[in-house]
């Protein structure tokens, strides 16, 4: 069985989120900062064991969906943050990470 995508990412809500930030050149240049500074503390700080690529991405991930979900405008309890807060959680954070770090090759 294949995986379901929407334009090359998981789902519609992922692919959202990673659009926003590939096209907004202040939210851009903001993740790919983090990016590489999550990438060179991993690599500094890490075990030789320890995959500091994955460990980076890992970090990167719960960095992105802390910063997200935080920020959410909504804060009342109604409908319509129950469906944001409904797509928030369907994003996958990992795979927008993953496409941050890969992209400072």
């Amino acid at each position: 069985m294949s995986k379901k995508t929407f334009n090359g990412w998981k789902n519609r809500e992922t692919w959202a989120v990673a659009l926003w930030i590939d096209s907004d050149e202040v939210e851009q240049k903001f993740w790919v900062e983090e990016a590489e500074s999550q990438l060179r503390v991993t690599r500094e700080n890490c075990y030789p064991r320890v995959n500091s690529r994955e460990g980076a991405v890992y970090s990167l991930a719960r960095h992105l969906e802390d910063e997200f979900t935080s920020s959410s405008p909504l804060v009342a309890a109604n409908v319509y943050s129950d469906l944001l807060n409904g797509a928030l959680e369907n994003v996958d954070w990992h795979e927008i990470a993953e496409h941050l770090i890969e992209g400072l090759k």
